[in-house]
C-alpha cells in the first residue's frame, strides 16, 4: 500500500469523480521520519523496549499528535500513513507556509525530502486553482 500524492480539482468528494493528476508516492521511510524523528515520536516498539506499558501507546500517541495538530494543523492529517488526507484548494497557501516552516527547522535528509515533495505538490496544485488528496489506495 502506497501513499499517493493526487492533484485534485475537488478535494470533497473521490478523487476519480473529478479532473485529477498523480503527482507521485510517499516514501514510507521519508514518511517516518518527518512524522517520528523530526517530532520525537516513539514508534509501538521502541516506546515497548524503552520498558513502558504497550498499553499506555495509544494514550501516548494522541498526546504526541495532538502536540503536532497545535503546531502544524494540516501537516498533522498526514499523520497515519494508512489514511487518506485533504486538502482543499482554499487550503494549500496554509499548507505550503507549515511546509516552509518545517523545512526551516528539519534535521533529517528524509524529512527534507518529504517536505520538498509535499511543497512541489501544493505549487502545483496552487497553479492548477486545485486541492490535494494523500491517499492511502
Amino acid at each position: 500500500m502506497a501513499l499517493q500524492i493526487i492533484i485534485v480539482s475537488d478535494a470533497s468528494k473521490p478523487y476519480w469523480e473529478g479532473e485529477y493528476s498523480l503527482f507521485g508516492n510517499v516514501n514510507s521511510q521519508q514518511w517516518e521520519s518527518l512524522l517520528f524523528k523530526e517530532f520525537g515520536r516513539k514508534p509501538f516498539l521502541e516506546y515497548k523496549a524503552e520498558g513502558n506499558d504497550p498499553n499506555t501507546y495509544e494514550d501516548y500517541y494522541a498526546r504526541q499528535l495532538s502536540e503536532i495538530q497545535r503546531k502544524y494543523p494540516l501537516i498533522s492529517r498526514i499523520s497515519d500513513y494508512y489514511k487518506n488526507a485533504f486538502f482543499s484548494r482554499d487550503e494549500i497557501n496554509e499548507l505550503v507556509e507549515e511546509i516552509k516552516s518545517l523545512l526551516r527547522i528539519a534535521v533529517f535528509e528524509d524529512s527534507k525530502k518529504l517536505l520538498h515533495q509535499l511543497l512541489e505538490a501544493s505549487e502545483a496544485a496552487l497553479e492548477a486553482n486545485a486541492g490535494l488528496v494523500l491517499s492511502a489506495d
